[in-house]
């Protein structure tokens, strides 16, 4: 059972990330230090590494915070209990959406900027974010080809085409600051594209 002390423990951690996640984004990784942290959370820079040993520890927490938050919608969507077009496109739908939120891109951008000078940060950003999003696609696409609503033979292959389609190019544009976040009914037509395809190649992956 948690004691008041560990959870108390555990809401100062969650404090510490959400408030750095900011400090982060405006003066990127290198420019941010954990003094200025710990002026912004509270407390002293020891108090602040008996919960992160580096800022490195405490810069992959925050992307942590943003990533699992772009992958709450998912496990909220019941596809079970829908037919295969209707749960790739429920699916489809929170990944863009996710994707394409202003925190998440700026978070990328960091990141992709912040790997050239530390690999780790991009290998564990990959393996957090697009590669979980990537393999939650596949377990989908297997639930729907054990149940015979889809026909696919590989579905490891066809979640990375499936992925891809969906953000593919947008995403570049986004991230490159050449378009602006599509609305909702604009989602929803470019899901709906995207599906209808995917599921005409689904047989051939």
């Amino acid at each position: 059972m948690a004691t008041p002390h560990s959870i108390a423990s555990l809401d100062r951690r969650r404090s510490i990330v959400h408030r750095s996640i900011d400090l982060f984004l405006a003066q990127g990784f290198s420019g941010t230090s954990m003094a200025q942290i710990a002026a912004v959370v509270g407390g002293s820079k020891s108090t602040l590494y008996t919960y992160f040993p580096t800022k490195e520890a405490l810069f992959e927490a925050a992307v942590d915070a943003v990533l699992l938050s772009d992958q709450y919608p998912l496990d909220e969507i019941d596809y079970k209990n829908m037919r295969a077009d209707q749960g790739l496109k429920a699916i489809a739908s929170a990944i863009f959406s996710a994707a394409q939120d202003t925190k998440s891109v700026e978070i990328h951008r960091l990141v992709f900027f912040e790997a050239q000078r530390n690999a780790s940060i991009g290998r564990a950003f990959i393996k957090r974010g697009p590669e979980l999003g990537r393999r939650h696609v596949q377990n989908v696409l297997e639930f729907f080809i054990s149940s015979g609503d889809l026909h696919c033979s590989d579905p490891a292959k066809a979640s990375v085409y499936f992925v891809s389609l969906l953000l593919y190019q947008h995403m570049l544009y986004r991230e490159g600051g050449i378009i602006k976040p599509m609305n909702s009914r604009q989602i929803a037509r470019h899901v709906d594209i995207v599906v209808d395809d995917f599921l005409k190649l689904a047989s051939v992956l």
